[in-house]
């Protein structure tokens, strides 16, 4: 039987996040640092200076709520995030990424990113912008429709 190439690509994406996901895995256990917590990291680090809640957590990484609490109560234990009450809702805490944070996330990328390097060694960089411009695509559908 032959799959329609669309659904073929989906899963293939699928494939790589795992696989992808292992590699992290293996590499930020010298940091102690679980893959879910570097992504929360790496949230915060894309825009450091912009505080964020559990809520909004939660909805970009399309994880359920309490998973994403219990991963940030890890991240302020450690002194990677800082939490502060909200001056307009005492229920909601903005949370802020730290200087040890920042630090712990920069020795991540530095574990990280030699290892994407090697996925795209043979890869130009023509090839590379197509496929991050095409993934931009994928990626913009699935969150504007579903």
């Amino acid at each position: 039987m032959a799959f329609d190439l669309r659904f073929v690509i989906i899963n293939k994406i699928g494939l790589i996040d795992s696989l992808s996901a292992g590699v992290a895995t293996r590499l930020l256990e010298t940091l102690s640092l679980p893959a879910p917590l570097f992504g929360l990291l790496h949230l915060f680090a894309e825009r450091p200076d912009l505080p964020r809640t559990v809520t909004q957590l939660a909805k970009a990484t399309n994880a359920p709520q309490p998973g994403v609490s219990k991963r940030v109560q890890k991240l302020v234990q450690r002194g990677l995030l800082r939490e502060q009450p909200s001056d307009f809702d005492a229920r909601q805490k903005l949370l802020f990424l730290t200087p040890e944070g920042r630090a712990q996330h920069a020795q991540a990328i530095n574990l990280l990113v030699p290892a994407a390097g090697e996925v795209f060694a043979d890869w130009n960089e023509a090839d590379i912008q197509r496929l991050g411009a095409a993934l931009d695509r994928i990626q913009a559908t699935l969150t504007e429709k579903f």
